[in-house]
């Protein structure tokens, strides 16, 4: 906790502007991944007399949803970030928890997945988010000679 403490309050320069060759490499990623699913499900799904860029749709409303993530996110001040990693983190753990309690779900032969209705969430992807920012509070103190590693251990 005396991470927290020491978060550093002093003013800081107005943002700056956005990294537009990370942002025209993304898209241009996720539009050839959208490609690739129409070219590799249409045929099956021709063959099953369902429409051919079906798969194709769904990926792309993913990709939609994860793009506003991703500007909602990048709002966030990197000081609500550090405030906010202890609880994201176990809030995570009890997720994993609650896998193996009747609340997970099994997909697959395998029980990693938490119902809910619409969709299933899987917390080991929300425990990889979870652990960077937990990692990235514990290892970036504000003097270097604070670190320990046993704090990791």
């Amino acid at each position: 906790m005396s991470s927290l403490t020491a978060v550093d309050l002093r003013p800081r320069p107005a943002r700056t502007k956005p990294d537009f060759v990370l942002i025209g490499i993304t898209a241009a990623l996720s539009a050839l991944g959208l490609i690739m699913i129409l070219s590799t499900s249409a045929p099956r799904l021709e063959a099953e007399g369902l429409g051919r860029s079906s798969q194709m749709v769904r990926q792309a409303l993913f990709v939609g949803l994860g793009a506003m993530i991703l500007v909602g996110t990048s709002i966030i001040s990197d000081r609500y970030w550090k405030l906010l990693a202890p609880f994201l983190y176990v809030g995570t753990l009890v997720l994993l928890l609650a896998v193996l309690s009747p609340f997970g779900a099994l997909r697959q032969g395998a029980q990693r997945w938490i119902s809910l209705g619409l969709f299933d969430l899987q917390p080991s992807e929300v425990a990889k988010v979870a652990v960077v920012l937990a990692l990235a509070l514990m290892l970036a103190p504000v003097e270097e000679w604070r670190m320990r590693w046993l704090r990791l251990l």
